[in-house]
């Protein structure tokens, strides 16, 4: 049989207690839904690959055609610079997906508005897929300042293919320079043409249509799913399968696709900074919990059963990395006491 180690990792860095001491919604009997960001209906948008806590693509009301367009930015936090992206296509494996479209084109039309220091473009990106081939064409969109909505159009090669993969990226993916934090560019009514001559538009081509990416998450607590909702994962979950009251959290070791790597679940009292090291002015004698585990071949599951509880009042960085049990069987699980 293979052995799982436990590791439940509960981030303590600001804090959200009752004078008794007692973790706000230790029980995990409160949940609420949590909007991270809008992206445009059969668009992907770099925020379904790496959202942290601004999106880098938003809706505008600034529209040239309609009631909204699509701005393309970048943010910057601390160490890290995210650049804005939006797609038709997967942009989880761009090189393995796109849309269903085998019409000829030769030129893309769009209307656009820009604030884009030196240094910086906007880019259309398009890789055809044809009979298990592929090819890309990365080619400059818009470039400078441009305070009024202003016509443009790129010229690409009219190769044929029988699906697509198309959008617009705040700077070159495979240079070298970053892009400035300022930088931004709203992009509305797109249009395919061959030849001078419209052909089959690709769909919501004018932005007008959004949807919100949510996650649910226990309140007055933080967990990974806003980093990893996007991709169709959350490791800390809510059930039913409650030691007291109506529900638990069940905290799962996943495999994340598209980071490409295992992600373990955490959860914190604040909002999960991966540059920052906050402190906690309380220092945990005791921790009152109960848990089961249920390991199995693809992922181990952790569920936090009851109340976990902090006295004293000295500080602590975090606590993490219970790894000290003893165990007994029981139904099929584990039952683990710390």
């Amino acid at each position: 049989m293979k052995k799982y180690s436990v590791v439940i990792s509960l981030l303590l860095t600001h804090f959200a207690f009752s004078q008794n001491g007692t973790i706000t919604n230790g029980g995990f009997e409160n949940w609420s839904n949590q909007d991270l960001y809008e992206y445009p209906v059969n668009w992907n948008t770099s925020d379904h690959i790496q959202f942290i806590s601004s999106p880098t693509v938003t809706k505008s009301t600034d529209a040239q055609d309609g009631t909204f367009s699509c701005q393309i930015g970048v943010v910057e936090i601390d160490d890290d610079t995210l650049f804005g992206g939006v797609f038709h296509g997967d942009m989880k494996n761009f090189y393995n997906a796109g849309i269903p479209y085998s019409d000829t084109f030769n030129e893309v039309r769009f209307q656009y508005k820009s604030d884009i220091p030196a240094g910086v473009t906007l880019v259309l990106f398009i890789i055809r897929f044809e009979n298990g081939s592929s090819s890309a064409e990365i080619k400059e969109a818009v470039v400078g300042t441009n305070s009024n909505w202003t016509a443009g159009s790129v010229t690409v090669s009219n190769a044929t293919q029988d699906s697509l993969f198309i959008g617009f990226l705040m700077n070159n993916p495979f240079g070298n320079n970053l892009p400035n934090p300022t930088a931004w560019a709203r992009i509305d009514a797109l249009e395919m043409y061959n030849n001078g001559t419209a052909v089959t538009n690709i769909p919501n081509p004018s932005f007008e249509n959004w949807s919100t990416q949510t996650t649910e998450n226990p309140n007055e607590w933080y967990s990974f799913n806003q980093f990893i909702s996007s991709h169709g994962k959350e490791n800390a979950i809510k059930t039913t399968d409650a030691n007291t009251g109506s529900y638990a959290i069940e905290l799962s070791t996943i495999i994340d696709l598209v980071f490409e790597d295992t992600i373990p679940a955490v959860i914190s009292i604040a909002p999960i900074d991966f540059f920052g090291a906050n402190t906690l002015p309380y220092s945990p004698i005791t921790r009152h919990h109960q848990y089961s585990v249920e390991p199995t071949s693809m992922q181990q599951v952790t569920e936090i059963k009851d109340s976990l509880k902090l006295n004293s009042s000295n500080r602590v960085t975090r606590l993490d990395h219970i790894q000290n049990y003893s165990m007994m069987q029981r139904h099929g699980k584990h039952l683990v006491h710390h």
